[in-house]
């Protein structure tokens, strides 16, 4: 009777402890799945915030590239402003030139070829003239 005891103890204690360790064992098991789905939900949680990530990184660079385009199309514009006027500001100019010269060619011209225009051209001339000898002969009467 005491083995007999003493085995039932042992065989008891056995048990008790095999017991715990399948308790452990369902435990673990238990753990191990909820770090599984714990791991999946976080890949596919990661998975969207890429995916979310590369969205607005596409959305961020198109807008990037159409206000370059608008820009680029901005100077575009200003270039073709500044040459139009350029060529205004050149056109006008070449307008001023031909009409100041032509003006004193044509006066040239009369002066030259006609009869009446020679007998001008002396007349001014002898006008300049006194004109100078009385300025020059009054400023030596003042001083």
């Amino acid at each position: 009777t005491i083995a007999e005891r003493e085995y039932k103890a042992v065989r008891e204690s056995y048990l008790d402890h095999t017991g715990a360790s399948l308790d452990a064992i369902l435990a673990y098991f238990t753990s191990l799945d909820d770090m599984k789905s714990i791991y999946s939900s976080l890949s596919r949680e990661l998975l969207e915030m890429i995916e979310e990530t590369a969205i607005e990184s596409n959305v961020a660079q198109e807008m990037i590239h159409a206000e370059a385009e608008i820009e680029r199309e901005n100077e575009f514009v200003s270039i073709n402003q500044i040459e139009e006027i350029g060529h205004a500001r050149i056109q006008e100019t070449k307008e001023f030139i031909e009409n100041v010269f032509w003006t004193l060619a044509r006066c040239f011209h009369h002066a030259v070829s006609t009869s009446t225009g020679r007998k001008q051209f002396v007349f001014y001339i002898g006008l300049a003239a006194s004109l100078v000898l009385v300025v020059s002969t009054l400023k030596e009467i003042i001083s």
